[in-house]
């Protein structure tokens, strides 16, 4: 059909360009000798120019039409909600993967739990282990011999990233291997001490001596002092919280006064350049004495302010210090307390009951035994999950998701803690707008929000604020905005780093209501209809009555069903 109109306008147009090129010369000849045939024949041509424009109009329509296309949308059951609309956009979070392989050297926490009997046979002795290996971690690392994966690439968990090179794995592995070894010897060293120590102090069992005689006295001495030193810093702590105090509640005083003054200073300015100096010389002299007493009190006050925060910054240091001291005494009033308790109970024993120090004395021997156990397990452990981990040489990603940054290059030594690979993690992602203060209501910690993305005009995705920053204040407008944080729930998929949206704070809310698109409806005057398929697929349209609108859907009250297929225009 519009093919063929097409060729038709074709010849219309050839005709026309006959008529107007050839006709035009033919009138000026007969409108010289005959007016009555030229204006005929000028009627002709006008015709044909009507005929043509016509053609085109109609071609123009045809085209039009045969160009539209529709998509179907379904009519939903749901909620349709309007509030307090903001824009950002969406920050995807991030997975890292380090290295966090276990490859540092043995230091063997274990010592060896010895008796010493020139302390009247009662006091054991703490005595370093000689056989317990003493050096960090520095310089051992497994080195890069290629990367199999780069940034942008999309991989699952279990995918290779890297393959170490064979010496440095087994030199590595060697070394883990000689640890195991050493914690073994050092265990078997410590069982063999323990069984020393339980001779020795059981030849003590029956000594008795008096060293209980001035225990008390010794222990109080020593809880009075720790009590002093805490009490000393205690007071200087009051103190200086107090001070802060008070310097807080000056600032915040300076702060509002400065604010009234600029206030103030702005309303003089006015004054002084919109009053005529020479029709109210009085007035204007006013306005320049207040802006100029104005401007000084506000230099006043901001330096003011500048000292009073500096003496703030500093008694917040000196509070920090003092609360560090505090913490630090009041653990060796605690640690000292217990000390000294344990002192004065160890002396009372040593004239009490031997038996007692003999069962001390053992328990701390198997105490040790146990930290070299646990050292050798733990050494032992370290060199199988290396086999475990490094397969082949080759370490394999243990996320799923894109890679946005690989941190590691062919050559590099892989140290402990080093990062490999970060990939997205489309199980967070995040939008963060700024609220005005008296919106706030609807953006509390837990509120659900709509979220609209401009990929997706049609479909709206549900939100939750996570998040409210500290409130921010714009001194030129004296209002009050937060940072409001909302963390998309559920299906996040085709979302990405950055995309434009819009987040709704839910002022109102309809529920269970039938909706659809908004732009499936045509209004014409006061009705509203939809596009929809009969049983034989043509097109008709339907009559529907509208209600509540969140902005992108509407409510269908009457006129359609759940589930029912509708058009739109794309």
């Amino acid at each position: 059909m519009k093919q063929k109109l097409i060729a038709f306008m074709k010849k219309i147009k050839a005709v026309f360009s006959t008529l107007t090129g050839n006709g035009i010369v033919k009138w000026k000849k007969l409108y010289s000798a005959d007016r009555k045939k030229a204006y005929a024949l000028a009627g002709i041509i006008l015709a044909v120019f009507v005929l043509c424009i016509a053609g085109l109009i109609t071609l123009a329509v045809i085209s039009g039409k045969d160009e539209v296309t529709y998509r179907e949308a379904q009519v939903e059951k749901g909620n349709l909600t309007v509030g307090v609309t903001e824009s950002g956009n969406v920050a995807i979070g991030t997975s890292e993967q380090t290295f966090d392989l276990d490859i540092s050297e043995y230091t063997g926490s274990s010592s060896t739990f010895s008796w010493n009997g020139s302390m009247g046979g009662g006091m054991g002795q703490m005595l370093q282990n000689s056989g317990a290996a003493s050096s960090s971690s520095t310089g051992r690392s497994l080195e890069i011999e290629a990367v199999y994966v780069s940034a942008g690439q999309e991989i699952e968990k279990g995918t290779p990233i890297l393959k170490l090179t064979d010496e440095s794995v087994n030199s590595i592995r060697q070394e883990l291997k000689e640890d195991a070894s050493d914690a073994q010897i050092t265990y078997e060293q410590t069982m063999t001490n323990k069984q020393k120590v339980s001779i020795q102090a059981q030849g003590d069992l029956d000594i008795n001596t008096a060293y209980g005689t001035y225990a008390e006295s010794e222990y109080s001495n020593t809880v009075v002092t720790l009590n002093e030193s805490v009490e000393s810093i205690q007071e200087q702590l009051t103190e200086a919280q107090e001070d802060l105090t008070e310097d807080t509640d000056n600032l915040a005083k300076m702060q509002t006064l400065l604010a009234e003054q600029k206030t103030v200073l702005a309303n003089a300015e006015y004054a002084r350049d919109n009053t005529s100096r020479d029709d109210n010389l009085y007035w204007w002299i006013v306005a320049v004495n207040t802006v100029s007493d104005t401007e000084d009190l506000i230099e006043t006050l901001e330096d003011e302010i500048d000292s009073t925060e500096e003496e703030i910054e500093d008694l917040n240091k000196s509070i920090a210090s003092l609360s560090t001291q505090l913490s630090l005494a009041q653990k060796e009033l605690e640690a000292g307390s217990i000390a000294a308790k344990v002192n004065k109970d160890l002396r009372q024993y040593q004239y009490e009951n031997a038996q007692e120090i003999y069962d001390v004395t053992v328990g701390q021997s198997n105490f040790e035994e146990e930290k070299a156990k646990t050292d050798y397990d733990t050494a032992q452990e370290k060199l199988n999950e290396f086999d475990s981990v490094i397969q082949e040489g080759v370490i394999s990603s243990e996320y799923t998701g894109v890679i946005t940054q690989v941190g590691i290059n062919v050559g590099d030594s892989l140290e402990q803690d080093g990062s490999i690979i970060t990939l997205n993690d489309y199980e967070e992602a995040t939008i963060t707008v700024t609220v005005d203060e008296e919106d706030m209501e609807y953006a509390q910690t837990g509120n659900a929000v709509n979220v609209v993305f401009t990929a997706f005009p049609d479909d709206v995705f549900r939100g939750e604020v996570t998040e409210i920053g500290d409130a921010q204040i714009n001194s030129n407008t004296n209002t009050t905005t937060y940072s409001v944080t909302v963390t998309i729930t559920g299906d996040i998929e085709g979302l990405y780093e950055g995309m434009s949206t819009e987040v709704t704070f839910i002022t109102k809310e309809s529920a269970e209501v039938l909706y659809i698109p908004n732009r499936a409806v045509i209004r014409e005057g006061t009705e509203s209809y939809v596009k929809m398929k009969d049983e034989k697929g043509n097109m008709v349209t339907r009559e529907v009555t509208t209600g509540f609108s969140d902005g992108v859907h509407v409510e269908i009250k009457e006129g359609l069903s759940e589930g029912d297929t509708i058009l739109i225009e794309r």
